[in-house]
């Protein structure tokens, strides 16, 4: 009915996947704050902030210092991203966007990783990957990459899909509000 009258709408609602099916552009508020107003793919894709990503249903999170194009990692790892960044960050990475593979290959973001949990959802195989260092990580592969408990393989995490954002000492949603400021004449 939008696309025949060509009228602005404004839905209001809880449940994400209609949200991505319906809008073209999502205004996301948290306590009242508005944390990102984007098209669904770049909320999808390149949240602003962690609680976004969370929200979106992001579940790899992880610490790393950046340092331009790289993050290393608390135990020394170093993997390259498409996006520049400095300092200490909280970066994401996308279940589905994990590659796994069974053989080491020549090339940048391979992680040796143990698969120590392995679910069968029909259209995909959910795995729990985890590294010597102890990093913790979900991938989600098709269901014909039949991997088993206590497997190792390799993972590839894309620079394209590792995403990052300043750590912060506390989530905003929790932030205390600032001092009020006195103004003089």
């Amino acid at each position: 009915m939008q696309e025949e009258t060509g009228v602005t709408l404004v839905i209001v609602t809880h449940d994400q996947g209609e949200a991505v099916v319906m809008s073209h552009r999502i205004a996301l508020m948290f306590d009242g704050c508005l944390r990102q107003v984007d098209t669904p793919e770049v909320l999808y894709q390149r949240p602003a902030d962690e609680t976004v990503a969370r929200f979106s249903g992001g579940v790899n999170f992880f610490s790393a210092e950046a340092r331009h194009h790289q993050l290393i990692l608390p135990r020394g790892d170093i993997l390259t991203t498409d996006h520049l960044q400095q300092g200490s960050v909280q970066v994401t990475i996308r279940p589905e966007r994990i590659h796994l593979l069974a053989d080491q290959i020549c090339g940048t973001n391979l992680l040796p990783v143990t698969i120590t949990q392995t679910r069968f959802t029909g259209t995909q195989r959910h795995l729990t990957l985890k590294t010597p260092a102890g990093l913790e990580l979900q991938a989600w592969v098709p269901p014909s990459q039949n991997f088993a408990i206590g497997q190792t393989a390799f993972a590839h995490l894309p620079p394209d899909a590792l995403w990052s954002f300043p750590k912060m000492d506390t989530d905003l949603s929790t932030e205390q509000e600032p001092a009020p400021r006195t103004l003089s004449p």
